[in-house]
């Protein structure tokens, strides 16, 4: 008998590199050929094809960033090279971010921004989900162009260059009419999913200077556009809720003027003891205006929203000066100087402390009275032993 033992080797599954060149968080949907079932998204990889199948018994779509399949777009598939591509040839109006695909070696990435709270115009900044500056409305198509508008409360401006035929053109500027604004072709770059802005008018695209590791912002210009430089960007899909939710957060960031100010104990003061004109109306309206802005963030609304940041800046942020904020910085709490004669009324009861004698003989015991006017209620703060750090008083 001879030998029947055999060796198998196992065939690979064939590998095909997946391409979808359209905005970002768009993916390739897969399923059976003729199937009734939903697309299964290839969020990371390629697409494999087991050696018994074939890639013709699967059929595939672009979908979206909700999962949605988009019409139109039939993607291409390259049996010799083993690639699949889907590409979407013109952009959908909508809210967008705009990421660099700057590769330089930068450690963060850098979006284009309104710099609104900055007052330095149009430019780029690092990347922050957060900030509301970094939110675009853009609108229109292939055939007029595209208008990009800015989606913070605080500016909702288009962006305009005027019109040059050389590159280095840094004449961008925010402007209010929509008939101002520059219109954009908004154009993918060959073989990825970066994208050149150029204003109509212009022989080059939007180019961010200075992308470099040790500047957080710089402006913009205009350069030859191509694949992973400053003048190539990604375009990051969002909502007009998830821009109104930026632009609250940004107008509230870094400011807290939730001290109570006022002369009253418990109270915060200036070390001299007086209050800066016009901080306790600016603690009032931030304690009524943040409450404001929390609830419009809850209610999912956008026009409640822009209401509450509108009330926001105009009786908080607009009020904020160098000086109050400076004041503000130094303010001490007011608390019981030693020396001095106080009462002490209860928070929750709204009794008084009061040393009552049971007779002339026993020790003085505490209780509390309602009668305010008892000289036994009345004591003075002395100086004490400080207890683990912290300073004490006596009360006689």
């Amino acid at each position: 008998a001879g030998d029947n033992r055999w060796a198998f080797t196992p065939v690979a599954k064939t590998p095909y590199d997946v391409l979808v060149r359209a905005p970002q968080n768009y993916t390739l949907g897969w399923r059976s050929l003729n199937g009734t079932e939903p697309y299964i998204s290839i969020k990371n990889g390629g697409f494999f094809v087991d050696p018994t199948d074939k890639i013709s018994n699967y059929e595939f779509a672009l979908l979206d960033q909700d999962g949605n399949v988009v019409d139109g777009v039939d993607p291409v598939i390259d049996s010799e090279n083993h690639t699949i591509t889907a590409t979407l040839s013109e952009l959908p109006s909508g809210y967008y971010r705009i990421v660099s695909a700057y590769t330089g070696g930068t450690s963060a990435s850098k979006s284009i921004t309104s710099f609104q709270t900055n007052s330095n115009g149009l430019g780029w900044e690092v990347t922050d989900a957060n900030n509301g500056e970094q939110y675009w409305n853009i609108q229109g198509n292939s055939t007029v162009g595209y208008t990009i508008q800015s989606a913070y409360f605080g500016s909702k401006q288009f962006i305009k260059l005027t019109a040059s035929k050389n590159n280095g053109n840094t004449n961008y500027s925010l402007v209010s009419n929509e008939s101002e604004a520059s219109h954009f072709d908004i154009d993918l770059i060959d073989a990825c999913n970066q994208y050149t802005l150029k204003a109509r008018g212009n022989s080059y695209p939007v180019h961010g200077r200075f992308m470099l590791d040790r500047y957080s912002a710089g402006p913009l210009t205009t350069w030859a556009g191509e694949k992973n430089n400053a003048s190539a960007w990604y375009l990051y899909p969002t909502t007009n809720l998830e821009a109104a939710v930026a632009s609250l957060t940004t107008i509230t960031s870094g400011v807290d003027y939730s001290k109570q100010v006022g002369t009253a104990l418990g109270q915060y003061s200036e070390p001299g003891g007086t209050t800066t004109e016009g901080l306790a109306t600016l603690t009032a309206n931030y304690k009524t205006y943040k409450t404001q802005v929390t609830d419009a963030v809850a209610s999912n609304d956008v026009a409640t929203m822009e209401t509450a940041f509108n009330n926001f800046k105009t009786n908080v942020s607009d009020l904020i000066t160098a000086e109050k904020t400076a004041a503000y910085a130094t303010l001490t709490i007011n608390q019981p100087t030693v020396g001095k004669l106080y009462r002490f009324k209860g928070k929750a009861s709204g009794k008084y402390m009061n040393a009552a004698t049971a007779t002339p003989s026993a020790d003085t015991k505490m209780g509390m009275t309602d009668n305010a006017d008892l000289a036994s209620t009345i004591f003075i703060v002395c100086e004490g032993d400080d207890i683990n750090n912290q300073t004490a008083y006596k009360l006689l």
